[in-house]
């Protein structure tokens, strides 16, 4: 016959199903807000990377515009500069600059030959190094003759060449060269370094590049290979402008009305950059439009430290979502702990009921019995000695029965609590034996158990308490005695190291595989004791087991059909 779930089973599946549904749509929602977050957190930091390589960008290059505008003059009067001009020129900047070792050499080049701005006295051609750049600079200019003028840069020497620019016939134009060597040593290791630390933070790697050559690294052991922010460096433009001077310097002194002005890829950036084809005021400049500028070469890569953004960003989604899943996990376990606890509570509360009608039973039918014997006796119903007798032996054995109720309650509520603290001495296991035999005799008697003993001789005392110990082995025997079906009962006793070990064993049907697993649980009574109505309180075994446990011992119990066995694992007194 098919099993029909009663009101609780349909509150229990009721609940789990709403209970998968939340979790179900919780974890949904959850997965829909961390992808929003990730994506929110990628776009965030990707601002940030963005922010941190522009910030570096505008003070390198803001540190070169202000050597670059220092030496080539503003306004007009910079096309009207004689060549001994550029040393006091070289010489202001090195005075009010913080980053005067920046420069290791300044040479002056035009036609008249090579001028070395720090040692303007002296004889000085062109070094080898900066060769390269001033052909690369030369041709440039016969290109492009006339404004807009470039600032050439050169990473393998990590030079710049500066226009110095002169009014012709024609116009403005390019006369000469200010070919200035930067410190290589200083750019990596001070300046770079400085600006690291100052803009960028421990978080990123950055690297700044000339072709394949890398001119400065934040980590020296590893290249920025995939940068996921990229600057052109020393993009640095010159040429005429309508609203003469510099932007924000306003009119030079002297200006004809057609001074030069500084423009750059930015607009505004150091009061006087400006993007390609645009004037200082934002207006289209025609003298910048459809010029093909060279790149500057020099660029600033940037990217994560701890891998790339991509990467970064997955990891911390994943992460939340573990997290995120794991707090789910945790609530559908609370759920269903909460559901097993109701379902235990629910039939601990029955197991309970049952307890109290088998403890009621227990009192009320031993009470009824020394009731009506009592009143036989005193209505003068039981005549004749053999009859008294009889009637007193009744009383005292119901007595007994119910003082042993009593006790079981008593002592179970005691150890359960852990107020009972039990007092141990040393006990002969013979003498505990025979006082429980005694005090089971009259339930043996009854049942018709023959009891067997084999006890080893000269075994040592155990620690017991003598009337808790005593209570656990007539337990055992009654138990035997009543569910044995009336078949002999056998106890042995013998020693295992230091433990002594007891067996109360029966010949009876064997104990169902479903109860036995909980057979020591209070309150639990087994199938066929309650079909077969065994009287009893659903408390023997669960006090022999805390009983033995108190003692520091173990209890088992094995069975079969035509076979039950409970064996005691009892420590031996410690010797004085």
């Amino acid at each position: 016959m098919a099993h029909i779930p009663g009101k609780g089973s349909w509150r229990e599946i009721l609940f789990g199903l709403l209970l998968v549904s939340l979790l179900g749509v919780l974890a949904l929602l959850q997965y829909q807000w961390i992808g929003q977050v990730a994506r929110a957190e990628r776009d965030r930091r990707k601002a940030e990377l963005e922010a941190v390589a522009e910030r570096f960008a505008q003070d390198f290059d803001g540190e070169i515009e202000v050597l670059a505008r220092t030496l080539m003059g503003v306004g007009a009067s910079a096309m009207m500069n004689a060549p001994s001009d550029f040393p006091a020129r070289l010489q202001l900047w090195r005075s009010t600059s913080r980053r005067a070792k920046l420069v290791a050499s300044a040479v002056l080049v035009d036609r008249s030959g090579a001028l070395d701005l720090d040692q303007p006295n002296l004889p000085r051609s062109v070094p080898a190094s900066l060769v390269p750049l001033l052909e690369r600079a030369t041709a440039a200019a016969a290109e492009r003759p006339g404004p807009p003028f470039t600032v050439i840069v050169d990473g393998e020497a990590a030079a710049l060449a500066l226009p110095r620019a002169q009014l012709t016939a024609d116009g403005p134009a390019t006369v000469g060269w200010i070919l200035v060597e930067l410190d290589a040593a200083y750019l990596r290791d001070t300046f770079c370094a400085e600006l690291f630390r100052r803009d960028v933070g421990g978080e990123y790697r950055l690297e700044v590049i000339h072709g394949q050559k890398s001119l400065y690294q934040s980590d020296p052991s590893e290249h920025v290979t995939t940068p996921e922010a990229t600057r052109e460096l020393l993009n640095i433009r010159f040429g005429m402008g309508p609203q003469g001077g510099m932007r924000g310097a306003g009119p030079a002194a002297g200006s004809t009305g057609m001074p030069w002005h500084m423009g750059g890829r930015i607009g505004g950036r150091m009061g006087g950059r400006m993007g390609r084809g645009s004037s200082d005021m934002g207006s289209p400049n025609p003298l910048h439009s459809g010029v093909d500028y060279p790149p500057p070469g020099w660029k600033l890569l940037v990217a994560q430290r701890t891998g790339s953004l991509a990467q970064l960003v997955a990891t911390t989604q994943r992460r939340n979502l573990a997290i995120g899943f794991a707090i789910l996990l945790v609530l559908g376990a609370g759920g269903i702990m909460l559901a097993v606890s109701a379902r235990k509570a629910r039939a601990l509360a029955r197991l309970q009921m049952e307890f109290v009608a088998g403890v009621t039973h227990e009192l009320r039918t031993p009470l009824a019995v020394i009731s009506s014997a009592g009143q036989n006796l005193a209505d003068g119903v039981a005549t004749g000695e053999e009859k008294v007798r009889s009637y007193g032996a009744l009383i005292r054995d119901h007595s007994r029965r119910l003082s042993d109720t009593v006790d079981q309650v008593l002592r179970f509520g005691g150890l359960s609590s852990g107020r009972a603290a039990l007092a141990l001495e040393p006990a002969s296991v013979d003498s505990l034996l025979d006082q429980a035999v005694e005090d089971s005799s009259h339930e043996l008697a009854t049942a018709g158990a023959s009891l067997t003993r084999h006890i080893a001789p000269g075994l040592p005392p155990i620690a017991a308490n003598r009337e808790a110990m005593g209570q656990c082995l007539r337990n055992l025997l009654i138990n035997a005695a009543r569910h044995g079906a009336g078949s002999p009962i056998t106890v042995r006793a013998g020693r295992d190291g230091g433990h002594i070990e007891i067996d109360v064993e029966n010949g009876g049907p064997g104990i169902d595989l479903g109860d036995l697993r909980r057979i020591f649980e209070p309150f639990r009574r087994g199938r066929r004791a309650v079909e077969d109505q065994i009287p009893g309180t659903g408390l023997g075994l669960a006090l022999v087991k805390s009983i033995v446990e108190a003692h520091c011992g173990s209890v088992k119990v094995n069975s079969e059909p035509g076979r039950t066995c409970f064996r005691l694992r009892l420590p031996l007194a410690e010797r004085g």
